[in-house]
């Protein structure tokens, strides 16, 4: 079986490729996979919107590929995509995501969220982060509540790094931090033991899919 991983940025393939092994095994022993970054969330205008070179956002970009997933017919292909939940609402959210999969609905598609962020995942592990960051304050993590609309990025920094705090959200130092955070906790991270429910929604998925 093939896997097409779309997801916002950087950060999240990188994180992706250090733990795809623990969800999938070795890479073409029994699954393959590819990864695709974006620049960006962005937004969603309709199902039916046209691409623009000027929009690499995932949402932006979404439709498009969408619509070439489904012409090229692959067997065996599997579509994913994985976002940050943010501040939306999941109800409404998920309802505008549905559509894809009506107007599609020969294509293996799946939406995944990370909740609120994807250092939710690496908050989930704190043996992951113990081992990446000997220094963490264990009290911010202490007063984390596991996948809550929260700022999850700033838990994190207040865990590890609080001198982030003071900059601005696109900060260079504050990207290349999140950049550095996805390379350096997620080689630690164990699946299995991590505590955040949407991580762990997203691995049921992806055994769901390949059992």
């Amino acid at each position: 079986m093939h896997f097409e991983f779309l997801v916002e940025g950087q950060c999240e393939k990188t994180t992706l490729s250090i733990i795809m092994p623990q969800l999938l095994g070795a890479y073409a022993d029994k699954h393959t996979w590819l990864i695709h970054k974006h620049k960006g969330i962005g937004k969603l205008a309709g199902i039916e919107q046209k691409p623009s070179r000027h929009d690499q956002s995932l949402l932006g970009q979404l439709p498009a590929k969408i619509q070439a997933y489904a012409k090229l017919k692959r067997a065996g292909q599997v579509i994913m995509v994985l976002m940050d939940l943010d501040d939306q609402d999941p109800e409404s959210f998920g309802a505008q995501l549905a559509q894809f999969k009506q107007a599609y609905p020969d294509l293996a598609l799946h939406f995944c969220f990370a909740i609120e962020e994807l250092e939710a995942w690496f908050l989930g592990d704190e043996a992951a982060i113990a081992s990446a960051y000997p220094d963490y304050d264990p009290k911010a993590l202490a007063a984390y509540a596991q996948d809550s609309i929260c700022g999850t990025w700033e838990k994190l920094a207040e865990c590890v790094d609080k001198p982030l705090l003071s900059l601005k959200k696109r900060d260079r130092k504050l990207l290349d931090a999140k950049r550095n955070w996805s390379k350096q906790i997620a080689k630690h991270l164990v699946v299995e033991r991590n505590r955040s429910p949407s991580l762990q929604a997203f691995c049921d998925t992806l055994a769901v899919i390949k059992a």
